[in-house]
């Protein structure tokens, strides 16, 4: 009896695990689902970045038509709202991601918000950060 009631939390916890959440967009689930920790966006043109915990990033621009996988980065603190993520793939293209952890006030509190800005192969792309473990 006490091996089914486990079997049958393990199976509720998988279920929850996979299931999608509703503030993530289609690429931003399937990333979560896939095991990435941190997942950032932007659109104009649709761009996105995840970072997995086995140290890959992956970069999707132009929504999901260009794909690039960079297996290993740099990650450096700038400063103390300041962060950058760096890597070059096997196909010699670099990119760099900028975090900036600013304040945001409201009426009702303080929260923080990060930005980040991409740089794919001289073209620059401006969005936000999501932390996939929050979800």
């Amino acid at each position: 009896m006490h091996h089914s009631i486990l079997n049958g939390n393990v199976a509720s916890l998988i279920v929850e695990a996979e299931r999608d959440r509703p503030r993530l967009n289609a690429a931003g689930n399937a990333a979560r689902r896939q095991g990435a920790l941190y997942w950032f966006e932007g659109n104009a043109p649709f761009w996105s970045v995840s970072v997995t915990p086995n140290q890959s990033i992956m970069v999707v621009l132009n929504d999901g038509s260009e794909q690039y996988k960079y297996p290993g980065f740099t990650y450096d603190k700038v400063n103390e709202y300041v962060s950058r993520y760096h890597g070059v793939g096997d196909d010699g293209h670099e990119f760099e991601l900028v975090l900036s952890d600013v304040p945001e006030t409201s009426n009702d509190s303080e929260r923080r918000k990060v930005n980040t800005q991409l740089t794919h192969k001289g073209d620059v792309y401006k969005g936000y950060a999501v932390n996939l473990m929050d979800f």
